[in-house]
């Protein structure tokens, strides 16, 4: 049914206010800037309150028309209309923008919207119909009743309808969309189609044991090929069909392992030695894994590339229809987090067998294809190659381009690394420490797009402007941008300032915007941008610019309640007495009194710097770290400080960082040196802990998820992954750059426990009980030294609770018992009852 603008008014209205009336005004509000239409006129926005429906909002730029929807998600937006659905009242809302009304249909199970197929829409009803609508004129096209199910082709193009009495295939490629009855229905199950670019047309389905596979023709369909469900290897048919594709005239899809026996005695779980990994996780992957198999219609012939005594994973280029195989565990390395792989490829030129590539580091961005160019791009010794055609070329040199940061050696690069974006087919960008790299695919010519070093800024991608393409059998998610134009966001290296640039097609750079702030969130069309910004003392607030006027517009400003924010942050950077850089976040009253002493709170992880300009709200709970604004507006101060690590160790380069930051706190007026706290949560947990081992400046210090022994640490088995945790420790966060074997006296000296003598600092520990990440009983372990030296600490177990509490009562009461803890010691109130 249609309603007039002014009973859409009302009729939300008064849903936004009968639900939002609840909504303190001093409650959190989550900001999230999400589409924008293609010629502009059209954003839209969304705000999330803690217990509260979410609040949609659309914005008519051109008829200066605002729509307020509430919990509508799966969303799509043109430049005529919009359509959400809001799943607990089953009901889709079609916002059109000329007509300024909403149409609401009822009774909807799901649906899916074909914007560049004349906006039609199809839905699928309560009542088993789906209905096919021109969603803007909303004129029915055409109707089935007793639908029991759909299935769409992944291109959208093509759904296979399971009606009442005949399965039929819809066709939206034509002016109107075509139907054909699909034949066989008595005999198989069919439940996945498949197309090209070239119309071929497959329908794939099942019976109780064999497959059939139909080709559409012009009218009809035709069975091109039949086969048993189980297959010559033992493995069988996935009949779920979740991992199907075409390759040129193939059809590649995954199979199902087969069925291993099981030991007698379940009872017991086995772990052999002999085995690449943890037997339990070998077996659960064997499970996981699709083995693939070709089927060769022209020839009828079915290729099985499974292998029962292997875990095989299996890759494809598209392009030069080509297969990728390793065996997952080949490499199996408990000191990387990813291990190696060695990849061989197999061709219809080589018969289908395998011929050996090359050995590759493991991680996602570590080797990986684009759907449409043939090469496979890979990192390897800290710089970019690809593979085309057997051809090894190199794409960067380490002397020119550098995808580290020295201080991070002994990390596993490749585990972080950006992954490279495809621009416009013919170019690669490549994200480097501060800026952007061009590499031309035609003429294989590297160039810088960026120029940090003249503006101390860092480059990086727009999430946005990057089209994701899943397609199976890819190493990774494809990133492309297909556009004429490349948006970049950079921040300097202070995180003080933040902007948005812009790449013509002649590659000249455009510098749209420049703040004192923080920018995330960007969203852009043909001539207009949107994005959200921030800093410590103003709210996110969504912006909108025009790209030809440069004309900004405020659109929304979130937190208005928040208007007066009592912070004041500033950094500090010098030069320790030993030559080293140090860097700090300093967070205090605006209005501190002459001559008065504050108690100081240094909350610690890593670096904190880019955290500079991030908006915290007053009302938001924290259970793993604090909420400076509470402390700040209880007169505390707030120190977050950089920690920069040498070869020493992590507790030990800790250690220098902070005792240069003590020295540093000297010259701060305000701050009172007798009362000084400590925090930190994971690894900020487990600097704490070694931390009040070496020093006895901090009055009072709180540990988080932290870790107290890393000989127990190195050996510990994560029970969600199934993985040791020496990865961490030897290649990743703790950096420490080698086996507890062979740099005994550095674990030793870095790991907390071996030093709990020394502690005189009251401890409060924290864990959840389901922390597997960092075990829990690293937490435990460190309280059971304490308390046999007769130290003061106290441990809160938070049952049922993993790394983060998210428990909202549990989250509520350990930041209550924080807050308790630092008080009692460094503002001397009254001693609470728990503790």
């Amino acid at each position: 049914m249609k309603h007039s603008l002014l009973n859409i008014i009302l009729i939300f209205s008064s849903l936004t206010c009968s639900m939002f009336a609840q909504v303190k005004d001093s409650q959190n509000e989550r900001l999230v800037n999400d589409l924008i239409s293609e010629n502009g006129t059209i954003l839209s926005y969304y705000s999330i309150y803690k217990n509260e429906p979410l609040r949609y909002t659309l914005v008519d730029t051109k008829a200066d028309v605002k729509y307020t929807l509430l919990n509508v998600v799966n969303v799509h937006l043109t430049n005529d209309l919009f359509i959400g659905q809001n799943n607990k009242r089953k009901e889709i809302y079609i916002v059109n923008f000329e007509k300024k009304a909403i149409d609401t249909l009822c009774n909807v199970e799901k649906y899916m919207f074909l914007s560049n197929k004349k906006n039609t829409l199809i839905v699928s009803t309560t009542l088993k119909n789906v209905q096919i609508t021109n969603a803007l004129n909303r004129t029915d096209l055409v109707k089935y009743e007793n639908v029991s199910d759909f299935y769409f082709s992944d291109d959208l193009q093509l759904l296979l309808l399971k009606c009442k009495k005949n399965d039929i295939l819809v066709d939206f490629n034509y002016p109107i969309p075509k139907e054909t009855v699909v034949p066989l229905r008595n005999l198989f199950n069919f439940k996945k189609v498949i197309g090209n670019n070239n119309n071929e047309v497959y329908l794939l389905g099942n019976s109780k044991d064999s497959i059939c596979i139909l080709k559409k023709e012009i009218n009809n369909f035709k069975t091109v090929y039949k086969s048993p469900l189980l297959l010559n290897k033992g493995n069988a048919i996935d009949t779920l069909f979740t991992a199907v594709n075409l390759l040129k005239s193939n059809i590649i899809l995954g199979t199902i392992p087969k069925t291993k026996n099981q030991d007698v005695n379940s009872n017991v779980e086995i772990w052999r030695g002999s085995e690449r990994g943890i037997t339990k996780n070998i077996e659960k992957q064997y499970l996981k894994q699709k083995p693939l198999v070709l089927i060769d219609i022209n020839n009828q012939k079915l290729i099985n590339f499974y292998d029962d005594q292997k875990l095989l994973d299996f890759k494809v280029n598209y392009q030069d229809e080509l297969i990728y195989e390793y065996e997952i565990n080949e490499h199996n390395d408990y000191t990387k987090q990813f291990s190696d792989i060695t990849v061989y490829s197999r061709s219809r030129l080589n018969n289908w067998e395998r011929q050996l590539l090359r050995t590759f580091n493991g991680a996602p961005s570590g080797v990986f294809n684009f759907i449409s160019k043939p090469q496979l791009f890979y990192f390897h010794n800290k710089n970019w190659y690809y593979i085309d055609n057997e051809i090894e070329k190199k794409i960067t040199y380490l002397d020119s381009v550098v995808f580290y940061k020295k201080e991070y050696v002994h990390l596993n690069t490749d585990a972080f690394l950006k992954r490279p974006v495809l621009y416009n087919e013919n170019y690669l960008l490549l994200k480097a420490i501060d800026d952007v790299y061009l590499y031309n695919l035609k003429t294989q010519k590297l160039k810088k797009l960026t120029i940090n070093s003249k503006k101390n800024r860092n480059y990086d991608f727009i999430s946005s402007s990057i089209k994701f393409i899943n397609e199976p059998w890819l190493f990774a998610t494809d990133w492309t941008i297909e556009n004429k134009r490349i948006i970049l966001k950079w921040n300097d290296h202070n995180y003080k300032r933040e902007g948005i640039s812009i790449f013509d097609q002649n590659f000249e750079q455009t510098d749209l915007l420049e703040i004192n702030g923080k920018i995330s969130q960007v969203k852009s069309s043909k001539d207009i941008i949107t994005y959200i910004t921030e800093s410590y003392d103003k709210p996110p607030a969504i912006f909108k610019m025009n790209l030809k006027s440069k004309k900004i517009t405020k659109l929304y400003q979130s937190n208005s309640w928040d208007d007066n924010v009592n912070v004041h942050s500033e950094q500090l950077d010098w030069i320790s007495n030993h030559g080293n850089l140090r860097k700090l976040t300093i967070r205090y009253p605006k209005e501190l009194i002459a001559g008065k002493k504050y108690p100081v709170i240094l909350s610690i992880y890593e670096k904190k710097i880019h955290e500079f300009n991030q908006y915290q709200s007053p009302s938001q709970i924290m259970s793993s770290n604090i909420n400076y604004r509470n402390y700040v507006d209880d007169g505390y101060i707030v120190i977050e400080p950089d920690i920069y690590y040498d070869d020493s160790g992590p507790g030990i380069s800790a250690v220098k960082c902070i005792e240069d930051v003590i020295e540093k706190m000297k010259s701060i007026d305000a701050v009172d040196m007798d009362n000084i706290g400590l925090i930190g949560h994971s690894f900020g947990g487990y600097e704490t802990n070694f931390i009040i081992t070496q020093t006895n400046k901090f009055k009072v210090a709180v540990s988080s998820a932290g870790v107290a022994d890393l000989k127990a640490y190195y050996f510990t088995v994560n029970w969600n992954t199934l993985e040791p945790d020496m990865w961490r420790m030897e290649t990743q966060q703790w950096r420490m750059g080698g086996s507890i074997y062979n740099l005994q006296d550095k674990y030793q000296n870095n790991s907390p426990i071996n030093f709990a003598e020394n502690v005189s600092t009251p401890l409060l520990l924290l864990a959840g009980t389901a922390d597997y990440k960092i075990n829990w009983n690293q937490s435990v372990m460190f309280y059971v030294a304490l308390q046999k030296l007769k130290k003061d600490v106290t441990l809160l177990l938070y049952q049922n609770e993993d790394h983060e509490i998210l428990n909202e009562d549990k989250k509520l009461d350990a930041s209550k018992k924080i807050k308790d803890w630092f008080d009692y010691f460094l503002k001397n109130r009254e001693k609470p009852d728990w503790m």
